[in-house]
């Protein structure tokens, strides 16, 4: 994926929220996919970049410069399974990679979706990552069927990074490729009490960012378990709190269905929702809009 809109934004919007990127590790050698002149646009219109009085100027396509000139970093490593751009680490995600070195912040940027090995592969980046350093994700979420091995949903990360599991600060986002001017911060299974099931008409990433506390659980040392179920299911008093709605519109959808009235109600109500779920704009209950 590399560096496109939403991930300089994304990149922009984590520095303002105090990530540290002065040792900084990119899964995949992250090219920059839009022009200087709207990199330039994007850094000057947004605090506290801006603030530097610096023009982006390099012609080199990867992200070290953008990085080290915009974002404080003082090294840029990167890591990929070869050698064809020129990552300084030429490692395997699949395997269990060994390093001496943690990082301040690990951006992955388009990448994971790539390693079949999906367990051992973000077990190495939490492992990458120093206590109190922070992990960047942008993935594809939907309708990049194709693309890769996977996609991820928003229930991975809550689960993957969640507090039990030593992690903060968690902030999961959903943004439509082309809407470069919203996201939608997404709502967790602990505060709806019920899963979030996203379906939409567009090609959709997932946003994630994490810090890493000094008691974060590796993902092969003590697999997550769905939060739906940990939090919801698996606890009956819980559980039947975050249904009662649901059990009174089944109660009453039984009701009607015997009088016969009810089937011209659900057809209207499919098509609504059919449509409205096309868009992420159309879920504001679930979703809080921002603009980026």
């Amino acid at each position: 994926m590399g560096i496109d809109i939403h991930a300089l934004k994304f990149l922009v919007a984590a520095k303002a929220n105090g990530v540290d990127f002065s040792r900084t590790l990119t899964i995949g050698r992250q090219a920059i996919d839009i022009d200087k002149a709207k990199v330039n646009t994007i850094l000057n219109g947004c605090d506290p970049i801006r603030n530097l009085d610096k023009t982006y100027e390099s012609e080199n396509r990867y992200s070290e410069t953008l990085l080290k000139d915009f974002f404080a970093a003082n090294t840029v490593h990167s890591i990929d399974a070869s050698d064809y751009e020129g990552a300084s680490i030429v490692a395997d995600l699949n395997t269990d990679i060994s390093s001496e070195e943690q990082f301040t912040a690990v951006l992955d940027f388009g990448c994971l979706e790539h390693v079949f090995n999906v367990a051992q592969a973000f077990d190495n980046v939490v492992r990458f990552c120093d206590i109190g350093g922070h992990i960047l994700h942008i993935l594809p979420t939907n309708n990049f069927c194709g693309h890769g091995f996977y996609q991820f949903s928003p229930e991975f990360f809550f689960s993957l990074y969640s507090e039990d599991r030593g992690f903060t600060d968690l902030a999961v986002y959903v943004a439509e490729l082309n809407d470069q001017n919203h996201w939608y911060h997404v709502r967790s299974t602990r505060e709806l009490r019920r899963r979030l099931e996203l379906i939409d008409s567009d090609a959709t990433y997932v946003l994630s960012r994490v810090q890493k506390g000094p008691n974060a659980v590796c993902p092969l040392t003590k697999p997550p378990q769905p939060s739906d179920y940990e939090l919801v299911l698996w606890q009956t008093e819980g559980y039947a709190q975050g249904d009662l709605k649901k059990s009174a519109k089944d109660a009453v959808t039984k009701t009607l269905s015997h009088v016969g009235t009810l089937e011209p109600v659900r057809e209207l109500w499919r098509y609504h929702v059919k449509n409205r779920q096309k868009r992420l704009s159309g879920r504001r209950r679930e979703l809080d809009r921002i603009d980026v």
